[in-house]
């Protein structure tokens, strides 16, 4: 294997373990927020059924007060015949109550999954480009290391921007190039000293 193929197999293993970063970056953003939408959704629909199962419906208590103040107008004398017209009453009145209660529980999970779903499905794509965005300044680290060589040693990276750790790494590479330089550069006076002192007189 020449140097050529060594070279082109190592750019494709770095940029192979570049991608793989940035993978791993947007599913981590991903799975974070996918958990946290997931708990957000959980304990409003443990409220919300909370809530429902311990206020029946207004519109079902305005019903029943209006028959029992109907029956008892009717001032009906057979009481085993009012007993179960509001028993009928209060049973069917639970009954619409329980179907209002789990049609609105079944809404509620139904839009909030596919809410959910579709703001995962944004937050990846953003996750995407912010892992790209933190990792541009180790690109440029990376492609300048590999144009770094005995004669070309003064491409400086100069990052800009926040004093985090991407902008100390940077900066702790451009040192290092500037003592390269002046240790290569001090190597060739050193030889152009001797050979000048070493040549014909």
């Amino acid at each position: 294997m020449n140097v050529d193929s060594r070279s082109e197999t190592g750019l494709l293993r770095t940029s192979s373990r570049r991608q793989t970063a940035r993978l791993r970056l947007t599913l981590l953003y991903t799975a974070l927020y996918l958990v946290a939408g997931s708990v957000l959704l959980t304990v409003v629909y443990g409220l919300v059924a909370h809530n429902l199962a311990n206020n029946p419906s207004s519109r079902g208590r305005c019903s029943l007060r209006r028959v029992r103040s109907s029956i008892s107008a009717r001032k009906t004398t057979d009481s085993n015949q009012v007993a179960k017209c509001k028993a009928a009453l209060g049973h069917a009145t639970q009954l619409g109550a329980a179907a209002q209660r789990s049609n609105t529980l079944r809404h509620l999970l139904v839009y909030g999954a596919l809410g959910l779903g579709a703001t995962t499905l944004l937050a990846a794509a953003i996750g995407w480009l912010i892992a790209g965005r933190i990792l541009r300044p180790v690109h440029a680290i990376t492609a300048a290391a590999r144009r770094a060589s005995e004669n070309h040693l003064g491409e400086r990276l100069a990052m800009t921007g926040p004093h985090d750790e991407l902008r100390e790494l940077a900066d702790t590479f451009d040192d290092m190039l500037n003592r390269l330089d002046q240790g290569f550069a001090s190597q060739r006076r050193f030889v152009a000293t001797r050979r000048t002192s070493c040549g014909p007189r």
